[in-house]
């Protein structure tokens, strides 16, 4: 059996995540300790408002994925995570250390935070990688996931997103999905905000990968050049189908989703339903992993 961890990204966050596994061990109430110290908020004690701030929200979610991945088996051949969770795919592979993730998540989410308004993102069901691309071919917006082969989120200025929808009708796309996000993100119109970051990735280290990590830019195993994948992953597509597929053509048969909600879970699922696929976020969830695993 060969086994993936997928770690999970922002917007499925929820209140008071980790909280249950700080309680219960004390090594994660020591990891979000020393996190909130860095970051200089009580990321255990977050309100509605800051949990759905992306200056929070990420730093929430990347502690979250790292304490759960303190607890569970170091067993994984393949490892990769969506968009944020990224880093802590990173951070488990041996690139970075959590405290130089944390370190730049914070920088990322406050520069992308302010890199646009009037921005949002809409996901396409039940459609296909093929016929999006021609749709959108002469439209102002652009890809942003490539979640599943039938689930592609787009995104651009709400106006133009507003206007597109009858184009994406008339190629067939009928299940039009707002989604609840405060702007855009893994496009075009971020390039000014990926250069920025760039600049920041450049002023740490990074380690060869101790196992095979697989980026969001391009679906591809990647042991070097950290710096330019981490920028363009801001400004560029993520390819979490393209993904999942090829570690399933590698021979993974057992996947595990680490962090905030489930949504990674489905995506592998819509790639194959005889696929295991386990999602851990709380305490209840790591001990059913537990108890499957023995």
């Amino acid at each position: 059996m060969k086994k993936a961890y997928l770690f999970a990204g922002q917007g499925q966050q929820f209140l008071h995540m980790g909280k249950d596994l700080a309680q219960e061990f004390e090594s994660v109430s020591r990891i979000y300790e020393a996190a909130s110290l860095q970051a200089g908020f009580d990321i255990l004690n977050l309100n509605e408002e800051q949990l759905n701030s992306t200056e929070y929200t990420q730093a929430a979610v990347l502690t979250l994925n790292y304490a759960i991945s303190t607890l569970i088996p170091n067993d994984a051949v393949y490892v990769a995570g969506l968009s944020l969770g990224e880093y802590n795919a990173l951070v488990y592979a041996g690139v970075l250390s959590f405290s130089d993730a944390l370190d730049l998540v914070l920088k990322r989410s406050k520069i992308m935070a302010s890199a646009l308004k009037d921005t949002g993102m809409y996901a396409l069901l039940r459609t296909d990688i093929e016929t999006v691309e021609l749709a959108i071919k002469d439209l102002p917006i652009a890809i942003c996931n490539h979640n599943t082969p039938s689930q592609i989120v787009v995104g651009g200025y709400l106006k133009d997103l507003e206007a597109s929808v009858e184009t994406l009708k008339e190629h067939g796309i009928k299940r039009i999905v707002p989604l609840n996000v405060s702007s855009v993100s893994h496009m075009y119109l971020m390039e000014d905000a990926s250069k920025e970051f760039e600049e920041t990735l450049k002023q740490y280290q990074y380690k060869t990968p101790n196992v095979d990590f697989i980026n969001n830019v391009e679906a591809k195993v990647q042991t070097d050049d950290f710096v330019s994948s981490l920028s363009r992953q801001i400004s560029h597509r993520t390819r979490l189908s393209e993904t999942i597929q090829l570690m399933i053509n590698q021979g993974v048969d057992q996947f595990v989703e680490i962090g905030p909600k489930g949504s990674l879970k489905s995506c592998v699922l819509a790639h194959d339903k005889s696929l295991e696929v386990h999602s851990i976020y709380d305490l209840e969830t790591l001990k059913e992993s537990e108890s499957n695993a023995s």
